[in-house]
C-alpha cells in the first residue's frame, strides 16, 4: 500500500504534465473549429455582400435595315462587375432558299467584344415554323469588364442584318418556348437555346430577365420600331356662347428608336387629310427605347362633315407612317364632348 502511495506521488508530476498539452490540443483543435466554422459561414455572406439584387434586359429593333440587341441592367452590378458569360438566341421565321433568315454583317456595339453564330437548328420537331439562331460573346484580350454596367444605361450590344428576304416579325426568344427544354431534358436538336448573361456583381445565376421593356421582336416589314401605345380624339367644348368647338388629340408611344417627330392631319368628307400643326411635334424621347405621352388640340367651327384625324409618324430616314385616331368617325359630332 505504501509503496502504491510512493508510485504516485513520483509519477503525478508526469501524467499531469502529459495531459495538459492533450487538453490544450483539444482546445486549440476546438478554437481552430469555431473560426473555421466561423470562416466558412463569413464566406458564405461574402457573396451577398458583393452581389446586387436585379438583372439585365434585352430587347431587339430593327432600323434601316438593321437589327440591333440592346441590354440594359435594372441595378449596377457590384464590383468587380465583370461579365463572364453572355447567349442571345434568336427566333425567326421558318424559310427556305431565298426566304430564309441569313445572318449577316455581324457587329459588336462594345469595344473588346466580339460576337459569333454559335449554332443554328431550322424547323425543329417542336416549333417546326421557326428557326433558332444562337450568338455568343468573345472577349478580345480577356476584357471582361468591356460592357462596365451602370444602372438604366442602355448598351447596344450588337447589330445584325439579313441578306435573304424579309421574314416579318423576329423574336428574341422566350424563357418559356417549345424549343427549350425542361432542366435536366434535352431538346431534339442537343443544343441549349436561350438568353443567358453570367455578371459577378449579380450572383450566380443567370441574370437575364424575360420579356422586359416591350420590344422583344422587331419587324422588317414595318420599317420602324416606333410603338403607339394609344389614341384618343375628344371634343372639348369651348367658351360658352362660341359654337367652336375643340378636339383634343391624346396618344402614346411605347419606344422612338427611330421616330423625330408627329405631323396631325385633318381629313374633312372626302378631301385630301390636311397638315394642322405648324411645325412637326417633336419626338420628346428620339432614339430612345422608351415612350411619352403627347396632347395637340384643333379649334375647329361645329359641323355636320365627317372629319377624321390621322397621326402621322417622321422616321429618320425620310419615311412616314400614318396612324388613325381610333375607329373613323362617322360625324364629327358623334365625339364625346368633355366640358371645361
Amino acid at each position: 500500500m505504501k509503496l502504491m502511495k510512493l508510485l504516485y506521488i513520483l509519477l503525478w508530476p508526469l501524467l499531469l504534465t502529459a495531459c495538459l498539452p492533450v487538453s490544450g490540443m483539444a482546445q486549440q483543435e476546438s478554437h481552430r473549429e469555431e473560426l473555421q466554422s466561423k470562416t466558412d459561414s463569413e464566406q458564405l455572406a461574402e457573396p451577398d455582400t458583393l452581389r446586387q439584387a436585379g438583372g439585365i434586359r434585352f430587347f431587339l429593333t430593327y432600323v434601316q435595315e438593321t437589327y440591333t440587341v440592346w441590354m440594359e441592367p435594372t441595378v449596377t452590378p457590384a464590383d468587380p462587375n465583370l461579365t463572364l458569360s453572355i447567349q442571345v438566341t434568336l427566333k425567326v421565321p421558318h424559310g427556305q432558299e431565298d426566304e430564309r433568315f441569313a445572318l449577316s454583317n455581324l457587329q459588336s456595339g462594345v469595344q473588346n467584344v466580339m460576337w459569333a453564330q454559335l449554332s443554328r437548328i431550322d424547323a425543329p420537331l417542336e416549333a417546326p415554323n421557326a428557326d433558332y439562331i444562337s450568338i455568343e460573346a468573345g472577349y478580345i484580350g480577356g476584357d471582361r469588364g468591356a460592357f462596365a454596367w451602370a444602372e438604366g444605361t442602355r448598351v447596344a450590344a450588337f447589330s445584325f442584318q439579313n441578306s435573304g428576304s424579309c421574314p416579318g416579325a423576329i423574336s428574341l426568344v422566350q424563357n418559356v418556348d417549345p424549343f427549350i427544354p425542361a432542366e435536366g431534358e434535352s431538346n431534339s436538336a442537343s443544343t441549349n437555346p436561350g438568353n443567358y448573361i453570367r455578371v459577378v456583381g449579380l450572383g450566380d445565376e443567370n441574370a437575364y430577365v424575360d420579356g422586359t421593356l416591350g420590344a422583344m421582336s422587331a419587324n422588317c416589314d414595318l420599317r420602324s420600331d416606333v410603338r403607339i401605345r394609344s389614341t384618343m380624339a375628344r371634343r372639348v367644348r369651348g367658351l360658352p356662347g362660341n359654337l367652336d368647338y375643340q378636339i383634343e388629340m391624346l396618344w402614346n408611344t411605347i419606344h422612338e428608336i427611330d421616330l423625330i417627330g408627329f405631323n396631325i392631319l385633318r381629313q374633312i368628307d372626302s378631301e385630301e387629310p390636311q397638315t394642322i400643326n405648324g411645325t412637326p411635334i417633336a419626338a420628346r424621347k428620339s432614339g430612345q427605347a422608351s415612350g411619352a405621352a403627347y396632347q395637340l388640340i384643333d379649334e375647329i367651327l361645329v359641323t355636320e362633315s365627317n372629319i377624321v384625324y390621322l397621326l402621322e409618324l417622321l422616321l429618320v430616314d425620310g419615311a412616314s407612317i400614318r396612324h388613325s385616331f381610333g375607329p373613323i368617325m362617322t360625324n364629327f359630332t358623334n365625339l364625346p364632348m368633355i366640358a371645361r
